[in-house]
């Protein structure tokens, strides 16, 4: 396991800054496509920002309560991005 070497900050700035990236790119795309359903866009996103977590806590588990705060606004963070994208 790679990140078990890192620092736990380190490992949840990865994380957030993975999230955050998928997220523009994902609200660009949509924003240039136009025709594509907002609940795809959703589900994508929401199955990306899982995965992510779920690897996190597999490799930093005594850190699951910060993962879990950080997850919360994140998701919060991606609904309102996309959303305002949208409208």
């Amino acid at each position: 396991m790679i990140l078990a070497f890192l620092d736990i900050e380190v490992v949840i700035v990865v994380v957030v800054v993975v999230v955050v990236v998928v997220v523009v790119v994902v609200a660009v795309v949509v924003r240039l496509l136009n025709g594509i359903n907002i609940i795809i866009v959703v589900v994508v996103v929401v199955v990306v920002v899982v995965v992510v977590v779920v690897v996190v806590v597999v490799v930093v588990v005594e850190v699951v309560v910060v993962v879990v705060v950080v997850v919360v606004v994140v998701v919060v963070v991606v609904v309102v991005v996309v959303v305002i994208i949208i409208d």
